[in-house]
């Protein structure tokens, strides 16, 4: 044997950079302080031996793997401590996203290669020999952030060229490797939001506000850049700060929400037809104008410019096809309503026009109420029983009936026409009250019918709302989540959150809920945002006092004339 005196002690990173290691155990405090991944201390015996006796021999194969992983680790390291200026540093973490998160995806074939270049045998030596070691290792903050934002929000398509998802244009950008600085940035500051919005974890809000001032900076430049304000890595920049706002909402309105939505909207009519040419680019339209249908819907106030050209585009399934035509008119009609009762005097030409747009709006009611019929089992709605949903917390039971859905992407359709048809009739009662005044306009057969029509889409909208709280994506059929895996015992999804919050305040501030449902729904509305991390469902139930239809409608409506 050759001893080779006494070996240095530090951390194989402190020894790579040449400088003092304090010798910490699991890992050095120089690395933590410097925010790097300390990879552990060499092997000892390792250090003092240099011959490869029989004894060394047998002792070197038992600890081989944990060689083998360490060195991984320090190449890791190695690369991170290299990279000190911010734009190395964004290529290195586009590399990660990559390397680190996506290629161990459940099914894929990065995760089936890597487990092929691993043999069973060393794979069980690791987990029996070396349980402890693993144990110790604490997994950075960040990739937390990631992986709870991709497992909990990001539905993916598993049918081929299906786009059935949520933001899933963010992971297949990001995938394909290079994204722009002002993606990255707001994708980070996505992640940390959404992981800062659950119970115990505020303090992490700190991080996302950083991330979120650095992504609106990185936005502003991409913007002024011909070249990258037509891309779809910047618009989808845009609309992950909108999803920022629906998660934060620090602020007490919702401005700064709309506005993204709206920025995302003039970015759509800048890049014109081309945006259809990707699914990524498709998905980003129709989810822009989606959520601009949504602040249209429940905004009081009349927008000045005109978004009419943002409704019209094609689906491609026959019925959501039909879905969206139809839902597409509704919010045409309020628009309508909206320019019509905003001022002026009541002179014959505009007690006609109220008198045809009266007429549109009740032959629009008759169609909507057709949807009610689908044309395959896939879109068929079943009426459960209470205790076979999944897992709960302690809410009260809904009144009426329990909805089930085939999934969660039917349940959101659903919802959508539910909704329609309540902003549908709130601007029929508003043509009534606006053409009767200052009489009573609650009475005769069209008002009963449009009364009955807005009673039974509110407890349609609360028959679904178990449903969307106890979604979990353990039955998911059509979609799936890039990371993790899901039980029927796993929380529920906060991707499914998103679906009902808005349904569900559309329910609660009408005037013909119940107090049972606006009980519940309040209820309903507060767990989403105190425990799946939707706070902008805090900021809608501030508002609700003012936003309370149709009587708060008809009362502006007054005003105005």
């Amino acid at each position: 044997m050759v001893n080779t005196g006494k070996p240095s002690g530090g951390c194989k990173l402190c020894r790579a950079r040449r400088i003092k290691c304090d010798e910490g155990k699991p890992f050095c405090l120089k690395c933590q302080k410097s925010k790097r991944q300390c990879p552990g201390y060499r092997d000892p015996f390792d250090g003092k031996i240099r011959d490869e006796t029989q004894s060394t021999i047998r002792k070197f194969k038992r600890t081989r793997i944990v060689i083998e992983k360490a060195q991984v680790l320090e190449d890791q390291a190695l690369q991170e401590a290299a990279k000190d200026d911010e734009e190395e540093d964004i290529k290195a973490n586009a590399a990660e996203w990559k390397c680190g998160f996506f290629e161990g995806r459940r099914g894929s074939e990065s995760s089936n290669s890597s487990m092929s270049m691993t043999s069973s045998t060393s794979s069980n030596s690791w987990e029996t020999i070396h349980e402890d070691y693993f144990a110790s290792l604490v997994t950075p903050v960040e990739q937390q952030a990631t992986c709870y934002l991709l497992s909990d929000y990001v539905l993916v398509s598993e049918m081929p060229g299906g786009r059935r998802g949520y933001y899933k244009f963010a992971y297949k950008i990001l995938t394909k490797g290079a994204p722009s600085r002002c993606l990255l940035s707001a994708f980070k500051a996505v992640s940390f939001v959404a992981l800062a919005s659950r119970p115990n974890s505020h303090h992490l809000m700190i991080e996302a506000e950083s991330y979120y001032s650095k992504a609106l900076r990185e936005v502003n430049k991409a913007i002024q850049d011909p070249a990258q304000v037509k891309s779809d890595q910047t618009l989808g920049a845009v609309l992950l700060l909108a999803f920022y706002e629906t998660l934060a909402s620090t602020r007490e309105r919702l401005d700064e929400y709309v506005n993204h939505i709206k920025g995302a909207a003039q970015l759509v009519r800048m890049r014109g037809p081309k945006q259809q040419e990707t699914d990524e680019g498709a998905e980003m339209f129709a989810m822009t104008r989606n959520q601009f249908l949504a602040i249209r819907s429940m905004s009081p106030a009349t927008e000045r410019e005109d978004y009419s050209w943002l409704l019209h585009q094609h689906c491609g399934e026959p019925y959501v096809s039909r879905v969206a035509t139809l839902t597409i008119a509704c919010s045409e009609i309020r628009m309508k309503t909206d320019r019509l009762l905003s001022g002026g005097r009541r002179d014959p030409r505009k007690i006609q026009g109220v008198l045809e747009l009266l007429r549109t709006a009740q032959a629009m009611q008759k169609k909507l109420s057709s949807l009610d019929q689908p044309q395959s089992a896939v879109w068929s709605i079943n009426t459960v029983i209470r205790n076979s949903l999944g897992p709960r917390d302690e809410g009260e039971d809904p009144p009426g009936d329990v909805y089930s859905f085939h999934n969660l992407y039917t349940a959101m359709i659903y919802t959508i026409i539910w909704c329609s048809h309540i902003f549908l009739t709130t601007c029929i009662f508003r043509c009534m009250a606006w053409l009767m005044t200052p009489d009573d306009w609650r009475s005769g057969e069209d008002y009963e019918v449009a009364v009955k029509a807005t009673k039974q889409r509110i407890a349609d909208i609360v028959a679904a709302v178990p449903y969307c709280c106890s979604w979990n994506g353990s039955d998911a059929e059509y979609s799936d989540f890039p990371v993790g895996l899901s039980t029927p015992a796993s929380p529920v999804k906060g991707v499914a959150g998103l679906v009902i919050y808005r349904p569900a305040f559309a329910a609660l501030v009408s005037d013909y809920a119940t107090p049972e449902q606006k009980k519940y729904l309040y209820g309903r509305m507060k767990f989403l945002a105190d425990i799946v991390g939707i706070k902008q469902a805090n900021i809608l139930l501030k508002t609700r006092g003012d936003a309370a239809t149709p009587s708060r409608d008809i009362e502006r409506d007054r005003v105005r004339t």
